[in-house]
């Protein structure tokens, strides 16, 4: 048995797989997909941060009830100097989240954790806050 190597073909582009244009296929796609009509108007490109950008700024996040409610006395709550420094950001589960700017304004607010917790609970019992969260953030 004689052994007989295969030709081998150079490597060239690739050749397409069907040379034939189909005109059927071509007029089909043409009133299909309208190609007739004169090309949309040119724009600018523009960068998908950007757009994300606009759209976010056009959201607002909407705020809870209760929260607005103790927004508006919390300087009562916690006494202005606190306030200053300090307000609710949101409720979930029963813990009332409350934003801090400064760490040491947290400390202060950690001593007082369940003077205030009281003092909510006690004139707003609708709320049903149980606990109270401090994180340090910059309130808006």
């Amino acid at each position: 048995m004689q052994f007989k190597p295969e030709k081998v073909k150079p490597l060239y582009m690739e050749e397409p797989r069907n040379r034939k244009v189909n005109r059927d296929r071509w007029e089909l796609d043409r009133v299909r997909y309208q190609m007739d009509k004169p090309a949309a108007p040119q724009r600018d490109p523009v960068a998908v941060k950007d757009i994300v950008a606009d759209v976010a700024a056009g959201l607002e996040q909407p705020l809870q009830e209760s929260i607005r409610i103790l927004r508006s006395v919390w300087p009562k709550l916690v006494g202005p100097s606190i306030a200053l420094h300090s307000q609710p950001g949101f409720i979930k589960e029963g813990i009332l989240y409350i934003f801090v700017s400064q760490a040491g304004w947290l400390s202060e607010l950690e001593r007082n954790r369940q003077a205030v917790l009281y003092k909510i609970e006690d004139r707003y019992t609708e709320m049903n806050i149980r606990r109270l969260q401090f994180e340090l953030r910059r309130p808006d």
